[in-house]
């Protein structure tokens, strides 16, 4: 079996893996028993519609990953039917998450919807060569990055 994908960088390496090794006719177990701790992003508490919910937040560089490995692995390891019904839930996944950043989050929001599409897109594509490229709401440093002087 080779090793996980590399490009698969952040986010779904496990689930590459996994679903290869099962391709392989390798068989998953579970231990009811078997606790893990994983630390990820920040768990940030919201109130919507009276209902209190509780979202774990991310960077736009993990959002982006997110995206596009998860469209990326479920394009490619689903198989007939299943690929229309993968792309539908992917664009309902992207909308909802475009919406409850709208919502919820309270940094860099636009950044993070920029990551969640331009992951999408990537992933539908199968660019798992394409890394995250952020987008700067600072003229300054648009200014900057193209070589000129930002007081000019």
């Amino acid at each position: 079996m080779a090793p996980p994908d590399v490009r698969l960088f952040i986010d779904g390496i496990d689930l590459d893996y996994g679903w290869r090794l099962k391709q392989a006719g390798y068989q998953n177990f579970v231990i009811p028993k078997a606790v893990m701790s994983h630390n990820f992003g920040y768990p940030t508490e919201v109130r919507f519609l009276g209902k209190k919910k509780v979202f774990q937040a991310y960077s736009a560089l993990r959002y982006y990953y997110i995206a596009r490995n998860h469209t990326y692995l479920e394009l490619n390891f689903s198989k007939g039917r299943y690929k229309l019904t993968c792309v539908l839930r992917r664009l309902k996944f992207v909308v909802a998450q475009t919406v409850w950043l709208s919502i919820a989050d309270t940094d860099c929001k636009i950044q993070k919807i920029w990551a969640c599409l331009a992951g999408t897109y990537n992933g539908f594509l199968g660019n798992l060569d394409q890394q995250f490229r952020g987008i700067s709401l600072d003229p300054m440093m648009t200014e900057y990055k193209k070589g000129g002087n930002a007081n000019d």
